[in-house]
């Protein structure tokens, strides 16, 4: 069987990089670049990225690897021999070219456009591999972007963010709208339970005062109590404050 077709190579001169090759994707628009500095290559799906070392080396995975003395042939990690993430890690095309876009994006490039879709499959690519500074600077900009609760905390369940756990489920509670089944398959059975007793409750104390609407004034909650626990961009009105105080002291969700 012949081998499998790699990406077109070609060399050009980029005046910020020096000196450099750049390996084209399929569609000849995504482009890897290839620095005058060590470079490590890893294949996915037949296309080739290339990282500088020193950036791997930020990644407890590929500390782990490279420093391995079983890393394989001299030469394994370059352009001819590069390293097969398939054999390592599970990981798509897309993943890895989301990846690679925002771990090479420098500031003066302007602002880094992409999709929640390609943030978010980044955002599994750095938690899996360890890149703790990019992990970080991918929230970041996600907590910026994502406003559904119900994906926040699929998100969050998937790459373990654990403080945008309980603002989420406050918005859910505080709806007008009861939770849904497709919900309670992501939430799974138990926050499910614990997520409709606590609506349970509030409805029962909302009929035991129906001389007050079901408001901001009828609780008094901590000053600055919900903006430590989530950003502007996913604020709590004074309903969903009161719900966030009542979810985190559920015993039955303090696990998470």
């Amino acid at each position: 069987m012949p081998p499998a077709k790699k990406s077109a190579v070609k060399a050009i001169n980029i005046p910020e990089a020096g000196p450099t090759k750049v390996i084209f994707l399929e569609d000849e628009t995504d482009l890897v670049y290839i620095g005058i500095d060590p470079q490590i290559v890893l294949e996915v799906e037949d296309v080739l990225f290339a990282f500088p070392r020193s950036q791997l080396m930020t990644s407890e995975l590929f500390q782990d690897m490279l420093c391995s003395q079983h890393l394989g042939s001299p030469n394994e990690g370059s352009q001819e021999s590069p390293i097969r993430l398939a054999e390592i890690s599970r990981v798509s095309l897309s993943q890895m070219i989301a990846f690679h876009k925002i771990i090479n994006w420098r500031r003066f490039e302007g602002e880094l456009i992409l999709s929640v879709k390609h943030w978010s499959e980044a955002l599994q690519l750095a938690t899996a591999w360890g890149f703790q500074t990019l992990r970080h600077f991918i929230v970041e900009h996600l907590d910026s972007l994502l406003d559904d609760p119900l994906r926040r905390i699929k998100l969050a369940d998937q790459c373990d963010i654990k403080e945008w756990l309980n603002p989420s489920y406050a918005k859910l509670c505080a709806r007008a709208t009861p939770l849904t089944a497709e919900e309670g398959e992501v939430l799974g059975i138990k926050r499910f339970a614990a997520l409709c007793r606590i609506r349970e409750e509030a409805l029962q104390r909302n009929s035991n005062r129906c001389a007050s609407s079901w408001g901001g004034t009828v609780y008094s909650v901590e000053p600055g109590y919900a903006s430590r626990c989530c950003k502007k961009a996913f604020e709590l009105d004074s309903d969903e404050q009161e719900f966030l105080r009542r979810i985190c002291q559920a015993p039955d969700l303090s696990s998470n």
